[in-house]
């Protein structure tokens, strides 16, 4: 069910409306496994390389700060596999990303949205009436980013016109 807060049924709407116009995303438990995977095979291979090595304890200590990253890392994604339901919600109040905040950022707030390209981070970039930037990571979405950027613009649409009628 939705996180987004629903209206009251004497509202233009009701509330099994909302619920159905409301789209939610869940973690991609596929690429999350992978990632996890990947960053674990990262450190067994840096342990038994700091095995093998006799060479300066320099080189030992970056391959531990490595393997301790990867670690942290691989725990950070884990937390994500524990998630169940949608972490990004997109409907007629707002967008609401749970792993960020538990608000609902209403379409009155939004004044912009626009992809990130950044090599690292990939997701949508929301621009609040304020100045304040809000990024939504789409990396381990079940959704692309460009088709999360359709939906949005779409409710984004949808929520001007109901603010003009």
């Amino acid at each position: 069910m939705s996180k987004i807060p629903q209206r009251r049924q004497s509202e233009s709407r009701s509330a099994e409306d909302l619920r159905t116009a409301t789209k939610g995303y869940r973690i991609d438990k596929r690429k999350v496994g992978f990632a996890i995977a990947l960053l674990l095979a990262f450190v067994v291979f840096g342990t038994w390389s700091l095995l093998q090595q006799e060479g300066p304890v320099g080189d030992t200590l970056v391959g531990a700060v490595l393997m301790v990253f990867c670690l942290a890392m691989a725990s950070f994604l884990a937390r994500d596999l524990k998630r169940v339901g949608a972490v990004v919600e997109v409907g007629p109040d707002g967008v609401l990303d749970l792993r960020r905040q538990q608000e609902v950022i209403p379409w009155d707030r939004i004044a912009g949205a626009e992809i990130r390209r950044a090599s690292i981070i990939r997701g949508i970039r929301l621009t609040l009436d304020d100045g304040t930037r809000i990024d939504i990571d789409t990396q381990m979405l079940e959704i692309d980013r460009k088709d999360l950027m359709r939906v949005i613009a779409e409710e984004g649409r949808k929520a001007e016109a109901r603010r003009e009628r």
